[in-house]
């Protein structure tokens, strides 16, 4: 009997894990399929929240939230870019790749600040601010690297990328910052019911 009831606790927490897996990767979708949902329009430039989705689903589902949302924020840029006509982002070396190596590097913060046993605001807010400058370094540094491979039209150097994109350096991580404060206690009640149900599984 004990047997029987830890295979379907097992069952239902697995079938638990799909769902918000699947939920993450359709706002992900979203973004990509829908103008100003995920990648909001200002001006010359584009900004968005989705490095604080990254370090919610890692929060959440630990490594394999970050995986699932760092590959769901690089493909979801990858639609995006082909839908609007982004030709830069095009490329699954730019648009895919950083993200999902942001993803990771944000799973290994996530552990070094020891938030799964010690959860605290500023944590959060570090993470989330971590994830969002991460987004940014990593992606225009991909555009070097694959500029150097293949040149690509309408590249900038850094000082001007910074000159040109204030916006995104100046309102992402306030937007990063005002989500984290707002969701932070949701969080970690999501993270505590998949500890509770991880735990009880067996």
């Amino acid at each position: 009997m004990n047997k029987i009831n830890r295979k379907e606790k097992k069952k239902i927490f697995n079938v638990r894990n799909l769902v918000f897996i699947s939920i993450y990767l359709s706002l992900f979708l979203l973004a990509g399929l829908t103008g100003y949902f995920g990648y909001i329009p200002i001006l010359h430039t584009t900004i968005t929240y989705l490095p604080v989705i990254v370090v919610i689903a890692t929060i959440h589902l630990e490594f394999k939230g970050a995986l699932v949302s760092g590959l769901g924020f690089g493909f979801s840029s990858l639609i995006a870019a082909y839908l609007y006509g982004s030709t830069r982002y095009q490329y699954i070396d730019i648009s895919v790749l950083p993200r999902l190596l942001m993803a990771i590097f944000v799973f290994l913060a996530y552990k070094l600040v020891n938030y799964e046993l010690k959860p605290k605001l500023y944590k959060f807010i570090f993470l989330s601010l971590l994830a969002t400058e991460l987004n940014v370094i990593l992606t225009i540094s991909a555009q070097y690297v694959h500029n150097i491979i293949s040149p690509l039209r309408y590249i900038l150097g850094v000082r001007e990328w910074a000159i040109t994109h204030v916006i995104n350096l100046v309102s992402e991580p306030i937007l990063a910052i005002f989500l984290s404060i707002i969701l932070y206690r949701f969080v970690n009640y999501m993270r505590k019911k998949y500890l509770y149900n991880q735990k009880i599984k067996f």
